[in-house]
């Protein structure tokens, strides 16, 4: 896929990634390249690789060539991003999305349907028709947290973490189950599983 706006000093091949697509920058994902313009001018002054979201808007990108004559860590904001690209990797399956809804799709073009899926490190949950599932999901008689923002986490399990839900702060076990024999409310009022403070 080419993404004309990757400056032309790049070593990817004339800024053409075969096999690959571009992506938005709000889906960035680890691994991806992205390509920055500096001074507004919709012309690629520099090259970096996405590697993780720092806040909603700003992110931290590996690049070379910088002050310094360095590969560095830098925290770059998605204004300057005038191209992100996602390769296509050789590895199990990809993502894939219809209407808004995800799907993954595996090498063979199957996929999981009502069950968990290990995935590039991270749990996901994929209801009876192999659809991502986000959100609060009772499963098993435990209920878990799939991340609901499109961040480049979207799905993920929560896990051996805290996370706030609507205000309320939720603490997971290392299994993504819920932790509630912390002083949490145990009332049915939509509520249920947040922590007391």
């Amino acid at each position: 896929m080419q993404c004309a706006t990757f400056p032309r000093a790049t070593a990817i091949d004339r800024y053409d990634i075969p096999d690959s697509e571009i992506v938005e920058p709000k889906d960035m994902r680890q691994g991806d390249p992205v390509g920055f313009d500096w001074d507004g001018d919709t012309t690629g002054d520099h090259i970096g690789i996405f590697d993780e979201w720092y806040n909603s808007t700003q992110f931290w990108a590996v690049e070379g060539n910088t002050s310094g004559g360095t590969v560095a860590r830098r925290l770059r904001d998605i204004s300057q991003v005038t191209c992100a690209v996602r390769p296509r990797y050789t590895d199990s399956g990809e993502w894939r999305v219809k209407d808004g809804r995800w799907w993954y799709r595996h090498a063979d073009g199957s996929y999981t349907t009502d069950g968990w899926e290990f995935i590039a490190n991270e749990w996901y949950f994929f209801d009876s028709d192999g659809w991502l599932k986000s959100g609060w999901l009772k499963w098993n008689g435990d209920w878990y947290w799939l991340h609901d923002r499109h961040d480049g986490h979207f799905g993920e399990m929560a896990h051996s973490t805290c996370v706030e839900v609507n205000g309320k702060w939720y603490a997971f076990d290392s299994t993504g189950a819920m932790l509630t024999d912390l002083e949490v409310n145990k009332e049915h009022d939509g509520t249920f599983g947040s922590i007391l403070l």
